[in-house]
């Protein structure tokens, strides 16, 4: 789970990986909005997602890719 930041109740959300956009949407938290984000690859790869909100780094982690 991610929130957004300063309690805001909606806000842009963007998702990169590995340098690449594969999420860019606007969220209203006052829907208790969920969204799937897709990340594909190779079983056993990781992957770096980088999380922005309003054009801000949020977040960066990394995801292992079971297979």
């Amino acid at each position: 789970d991610m929130y957004l930041p300063g309690r805001r109740q909606s806000g842009s959300v963007q998702v990169i990986m590995d340098g690449e956009v594969i999420f860019d949407e606007s969220v209203d938290a006052a829907m208790n909005t969920s969204v799937s984000v897709p990340v594909t690859g190779t079983a056993g790869e990781t992957k770096t997602l980088t999380v922005y909100f309003d054009g801000v780094r949020s977040s960066t982690f990394s995801v292992t890719l079971a297979g």
